[in-house]
């Protein structure tokens, strides 16, 4: 958030944002000296515009996407085993 990096989780949370929360997105992310509070503050817009759930679902929809390919293709077992661990570890967040 303090880098102001352009993700799809940012441009969802723009795009859906009310006037507050945009004004709110634009003073805070990108600010190199934001605090707990700021940070705390633009969690909040991501989650109530819907962003943060969206981009859930994207993973979710796509990790289940490729592990049905992995299915689909005649590959190898030990191959496919370490592209299912690949798929997984991608999907998998600690914290």
């Amino acid at each position: 958030m303090r880098e102001g990096k352009n993700t799809v989780l940012t441009a969802l949370a723009v795009r859906r944002s009310s006037p507050v929360q945009l004004r709110l997105l634009e003073q805070l992310h990108g600010k190199p000296d934001l605090d707990e509070a700021g940070a705390d503050a633009l969690r909040s817009v991501l989650t109530a515009t819907g962003a943060r759930a969206a981009v859930e679902d994207m993973i979710v929809s796509r990790h289940v996407q490729a592990l049905a390919v992995l299915d689909s293709f005649p590959f190898a077992s030990a191959v496919c085993s370490a592209l299912r661990r690949i798929a997984d570890k991608a999907v998998c967040r600690t914290g």
